[in-house]
């Protein structure tokens, strides 16, 4: 099955080998579809462009030393049987991202985690990606070796449209990836009965327990139609009682995860939010590789990219180097 069809691999400045760009070459080869690797140089800011009248030319240096890392990697020998291009921009790192992911038609970006404390272990580029990329967003752990369980975090009880497809979408891809590296899969659903401790002074136990009882019973029941028609085993649901930003936390933290694919979407309206504070903390706590996923009409906040300079290359399948080009966009 082809998941994916155009895939983007971000590579910080400097950065010539990880688990991220082995992954999309591999990824790539799997699904038979293009691979464009990504450098982005950040502009000096107006300040130091003054107080250094050459930061223009070191600027163009930047770009020219991040472009030749570009063309070496995508002549790794990893790189066999794939068409690769690699592009350069010269923008804020996850404003790059996105405008690429907008202006090439990208369905994922593939990128290094880079944690700070303020951010989580995923990093602020990451999180930004996450909020605001139209596509999904897979952030590999540098020490990633491979992916041998994987766990789908889904909502099967939810009543919102938007939500309901998301919740499949992300069945969708989880099983795929878990296909691609014969993965153990587990569908993990965190539930709780509203109002539970409220209700706890208002029924007595065994009422309660009945409640509680028939609210597990439909998540249970819930999660296996989510399931239907897709190669997921209904052993394999796990339910876990709490507060899903708690519980899917505790959990992960217990569990010998590689790999968490989970999905982002704003109920308050305003474009770029998560759902509550929800996958905000599973997120900022995650120690795994992770996968987010968003609705297919989800239309990203960021602006659409100013004039600037855009150097792209491409390298042939059997690894040899092509036209290079730049464009102003």
């Amino acid at each position: 099955m082809q998941r994916f069809r155009n895939i983007l691999c971000y590579l910080a400045p400097g950065d010539r080998s990880n688990g991220a760009l082995d992954q999309a070459f591999a990824l790539a080869r799997s699904n038979a579809c293009p691979l464009k690797l990504l450098g982005v140089v950040e502009p000096m800011s107006r300040l130091v462009a003054r107080a250094l009248p050459g930061s223009a030319d070191l600027e163009g240096l930047l770009v020219e030393r991040q472009q030749g890392i570009l063309d070496e990697l995508a002549s790794r020998p990893e790189a066999e049987g794939v068409q690769v291009t690699t592009s350069i921009r010269r923008e804020r790192p996850f404003l790059g991202i996105i405008h690429e992911v907008i202006e090439s038609g990208h369905d994922l970006v593939v990128k290094s985690a880079q944690g700070t404390t303020s951010a989580g272990s995923l990093g602020v580029t990451a999180l930004n990606l996450m909020r605001k990329c139209p596509c999904p967003v897979w952030v590999i752990k540098p020490e990633s070796t491979g992916f041998r369980r994987i766990i789908a975090a889904v909502d099967p009880l939810t009543s919102d449209e938007l939500q309901a497809r998301l919740q499949r979408r992300i069945l969708e891809v989880a099983t795929s990836l878990a296909s691609t590296h014969e993965a153990q899969l587990s569908v993990v659903h965190a539930w709780d009965l509203p109002g539970e401790s409220l209700l706890r002074n208002r029924m007595n136990p065994n009422e309660l327990e009945q409640a509680v009882d028939a609210q597990r019973a439909q998540a249970l029941e819930g999660s296996k139609v989510l399931v239907e028609g897709l190669p997921v085993d209904p052993d394999s649901i796990t339910l876990i009682k709490g507060l899903p930003g708690q519980a899917i936390t505790s959990h992960l933290e217990q569990s010998d995860v590689d790999l968490v694919v989970m999905g982002t979407l704003s109920r308050s309206g305003v474009p770029g939010l998560f759902i509550g504070n929800t996958a905000e903390r599973v997120l900022k706590e995650l120690h795994c590789s992770v996968l987010t996923v968003k609705p297919d009409d989800f239309v990203s906040p960021v602006a659409p990219p100013v004039t600037g300079l855009r150097s792209e290359s491409v390298m042939g399948a059997d690894g040899a180097p092509g036209d290079t080009s730049a464009q102003a966009k």
